[in-house]
């Protein structure tokens, strides 16, 4: 897999915590997150305000990977909450369960991908994980197919900010991709 320490750390504004390939992978795809995602406290006006504030809030997201238990996270969760919840001084709510998915490819579906790079003139990269938190479960657990997910833009599109961008390139070859993978599986009946 491609790995250029340089452009990631400018595509992400912070520095690695590795430069080593191998570990920057297996910390990206198989090891879970928990993030900050926003807080607010007290004054945030820009008149000046010098007293601490009574209240806080914060909103955190958490990925889970390989066979992490949503059941067993949120025990664990309220096991460290507990003394503060008794005091009354914390409450909290949990607003979404997103179980990991673990998809095991066919040599089939491989195969069908690598066709319809090769046919679309779209380099291909397999990762054997994604790193993010996307509904998929739905697909693998509920209704028994299995589930890819293909990025179809650039990788310094700057997902999910403001800024948030995919060239023409990415764009046309996306589409070139998307109508290979088609093709070929109709070719295949599936």
């Amino acid at each position: 897999m491609p790995f250029n320490p340089e452009q990631i750390a400018t595509v992400f504004g912070s520095l690695l915590t590795t430069t080593d390939k191998r570990s920057y992978y297996q910390k990206l795809m198989y090891e879970p997150t928990f993030n900050i995602n926003g807080m607010a406290a007290g004054n945030t006006g820009t008149d000046v305000k010098t007293i601490v504030p009574d209240s806080a809030f914060i909103s955190i997201d958490m990925r889970l990977v390989g066979n992490q238990s949503i059941p067993v996270i949120e025990t664990g969760i309220e096991k460290v909450l507990t003394p503060y919840l008794k005091t009354g001084s914390l409450a909290y709510a949990i607003t979404g369960r997103v179980p990991p998915t673990v998809v095991h490819p066919s040599d089939t579906d491989l195969n069908a991908f690598k066709d319809a790079s090769r046919q679309s003139h779209v380099s291909l990269v397999i990762e054997p994980m994604m790193p993010g938190t996307d509904p998929n479960y739905v697909w693998q657990d509920i209704l028994q197919v299995p589930v890819f997910t293909v990025p179809l833009a650039n990788f310094d599109q700057n997902n999910h900010a403001a800024n948030e961008n995919i060239t023409e390139q990415a764009f046309s070859s996306s589409i070139r991709f998307i109508e290979s993978l088609i093709a070929t599986y109709e070719k295949r009946g599936k």
